[in-house]
């Protein structure tokens, strides 16, 4: 039987070893009171982003502040050993939603949100503040309905120069660009001993990186790189690109 799993900001380790009743937000309250209806007794599994699945036992089923009573707590083996960043460009609309939320799903360790030259997505600090505590939502339902217990980081939306200018360390550095080398003609020159782990890879917006871009991205030490003859959407592009490393050197192997 699935079990449904409910995100909270709480020391869940800490309530463990001590009195081990919680009071839940009003949102996660919410939704097993109200939406699924749970009563007194029903099961729930807690997460934090420690790691760790909480089992947990609905004590009090209010709808504003639910009372649960955890009972133990286990590792949550669901993390790729891949841990991949996704430089995202902004992309309108809800597309940017559906990326973050697929990528979540396929393992992603980190979210990049860039504004690059034909970025048309334009935000200010009040809007933009508000847009990252949305995606924070996104991300977190993603972990709750796809079993992860860890949540991938979503950093402040910046420029692609600040980005690049901090020079996080990486084992691969690709940049996606239609009629740039194959992934095979670039996968031949890795062994099978290669200890692929920490990959960064950039995605660009509507229109694409400009030469700027580019060249920005070539001065950091990324290689341009294409996933076949077709042009992908930039909400496309992305979630294939995961589902390919994640095949060849993550938990989808």
């Amino acid at each position: 039987m699935r079990m449904t799993r409910v995100y909270t900001n709480q020391p869940l380790a800490a309530a463990l070893s001590g009195h081990s009743l919680i009071r839940l937000e009003s949102m996660g309250s919410a939704h097993l009171i109200k939406v699924l209806r749970m009563r007194a007794g029903g099961k729930v599994t807690l997460f934090n982003g420690d790691g760790f699945d909480y089992a947990a036992e609905i004590e009090t089923p209010k709808p504003e502040s639910a009372e649960l009573r955890l009972i133990n707590h286990k590792f949550n083996p669901n993390e790729s050993t891949l841990k991949i960043t996704l430089i995202q460009a902004l992309c309108r609309g809800e597309k940017m939603d559906w990326v973050l939320e697929k990528a979540t799903e396929l393992g992603v360790h980190r979210i990049i949100p860039v504004q690059t030259e034909r970025t048309e997505v334009q935000l200010d600090a009040e809007r933009a503040q508000k847009r990252l505590q949305h995606w924070q939502r996104v991300v977190i339902s993603a972990c709750e309905q796809c079993g992860r217990a860890r949540i991938p980081e979503i950093l402040p939306i910046r420029a692609l120069d600040a980005h690049l200018a901090a020079k996080l360390n990486r084992d691969i550095a690709w940049v996606l660009e239609p009629g740039s080398p194959g992934l095979g003609l670039v996968l031949s020159e890795f062994s099978a001993s290669n200890d692929i782990r920490d990959i960064h890879l950039a995605i660009g917006p509507e229109g694409g990186f400009s030469e700027r871009d580019l060249a920005q991205f070539s001065a950091a030490d990324f290689r341009s790189i294409s996933f076949g003859a077709r042009i992908l959407r930039t909400e496309t592009a992305g979630i294939v690109a995961l589902a390919v490393l994640q095949n060849l050197w993550g938990d989808l192997k």
